[in-house]
């Protein structure tokens, strides 16, 4: 995908289905493994989560990647777009949901 250099935002998904999805920025670390284990098992052999899950919500019990990065219905995430280049972007409860964003 490529995108205009300037803001850009993504909404949050109509949520058919019920899926919650995460537009994480993976720039750092490439694609991984997600936060579910049971899905890491089955398309990684191992059900270890990514570096991002590592931080868990006391309040939720949720990893808190989800809470920062997750698309719920009708929210609004900014995606930062002051520097040019190519970003990395995943879904850390479905990681095969994998984005490369090219700001030009």
């Amino acid at each position: 995908m490529r995108l205009p250099h300037g803001p850009v935002r993504v909404p949050g998904q109509s949520c058919r289905g019920g899926e919650l999805h995460t537009f994480t920025d993976v720039t750092a670390t490439g694609f991984t493994p997600g936060c579910v284990p049971e899905l890491n098992q089955v398309l990684f052999g191992r059900p270890d989560p990514g570096p991002q899950c590592a931080a868990v919500d006391p309040a939720s019990g949720l990893p808190v990647v989800f809470l920062a990065t997750g698309l719920f219905p009708g929210r609004t995430i900014a995606v930062d777009t002051s520097t040019r280049g190519t970003r990395l972007y995943e879904c850390m409860i479905h990681p095969w949901m994998q984005a490369t964003v090219t700001v030009d």
